[in-house]
């Protein structure tokens, strides 16, 4: 090859990536719809710059208090939930069109960071998004699963059809209460009471004119900062079957208020739910609609009091009211009850 040849060959290989640009300039001049983190970045940077008394006035800002996870420090630090927002819609189309595609996501920032807390978070909204695609341990690889998918209806300009035409999840955070007594001894015994709470995450589906709605629960143990399975409640020799045999009679009485015949529900099938949760009342099965019976629109949560449960579960993840009751002459009923969770 010439001198010549080869600068003109350099040449026009220089114009390459000129062209493209070009093209890329004439057919991509719209636009492109923000996605979910430059929202919530745009959120931290206007937040950031803010005073304090304007940022207490325009945030939602709810504190529960976690207990410290040194046993010398006596003072309890707060965890600052704020409530972010981010909505995906169907591109070039009206906000108040109700035929117009839209994901609304509604998750919790921590101040200080919880980075075990958020790394739950994004798991959890991910695994009911889309449960059928692997997640690593990493929040990164959860969050990408669920802006992709957001993504899919802020840059389509027609309906995604995978997808429902109205979707929302929302996320909360909610702490057990400790009494004085406990909180005391936190801080003095290896095998003290836990401090505990558990996230709730809902997901609300609209299509053709019907709403449905799924309820996610995960409880935590906010002490060794780790999420709790049944296994880790139940004492060791204690089987997941016995466990089970304290929730027929709250299933029972659900049945009844189905119309389902008494002579019916002791085979009526029933087994542990993986949405649970422990509260001052006892400890709740909670079941999505129509997976206790068919053609319910209704989640059923099922909760046995901890007089039922007495020693099957380990006595530091018994939930007590912020009050102490240790004075009180009554005492929690000894009977399971059932509540519904209006969609």
């Amino acid at each position: 090859m010439t001198i010549f040849s080869r600068f003109a060959h350099l040449f026009y290989a220089s114009r390459l990536p000129l062209s493209i640009a070009v093209i890329g300039l004439l057919f991509g001049c719209q636009p492109q719809p923000k996605s979910m983190f430059e929202q919530q970045a745009e959120f931290e940077t206007v937040e950031s710059s803010d005073t304090a008394a304007t940022d207490a006035q325009t945030n939602t800002d709810t504190t529960a208090v976690v207990k410290p996870l040194q046993a010398v420090d006596t003072s309890a630090p707060t965890i600052d939930v704020v409530h972010r927002q981010a909505i995906a819609r169907q591109r070039g189309c009206p906000a108040d069109n109700a035929d117009c595609q839209s994901f609304e996501l509604n998750v919790l920032h921590f101040r200080p960071e919880q980075p075990w807390l958020t790394t739950i978070m994004w798991q959890s909204i991910a695994r009911i998004l889309a449960p059928e695609m692997p997640l690593t341990s990493q929040d990164e690889a959860a969050k990408k699963t669920v802006s992709i998918l957001f993504n899919q209806i802020a840059y389509s300009e027609q309906r995604v059809k995978t997808l429902p035409l109205h979707q929302r999840i929302d996320t909360d955070l909610v702490l057990n209460p400790q009494s004085t007594a406990q909180a005391k001894a936190a801080n003095t015994q290896t095998d003290a009471p836990a401090h505990t709470g558990y996230l709730v995450i809902r997901l609300t589906n609209t299509d053709t004119g019907a709403e449905r709605q799924f309820a996610h629960y995960v409880m935590l143990d906010m002490q060794t900062q780790l999420q709790l399975t049944l296994s880790d409640i139940l004492l060791p020799h204690i089987t997941h079957e016995q466990l089970l045999d304290t929730f027929q009679d709250a299933k029972k009485e659900w049945l009844s208020t189905q119309g389902i015949a008494a002579e019916k529900q002791d085979d009526w099938p029933l087994a542990l739910s993986k949405q649970w949760y422990l509260d001052s009342e006892g400890l709740h099965m909670v079941y999505q609609s129509e997976e206790l019976l068919a053609g319910n629109t209704e989640a059923v949560d099922l909760m046995v009091p901890y007089g039922l449960i007495d020693g099957l579960i380990k006595p530091r993840y018994i939930v007590h009211a912020a009050t102490d009751k240790s004075t009180d002459n009554e005492k929690a009923p000894n009977t399971a009850s059932v509540s519904l969770e209006s969609e």
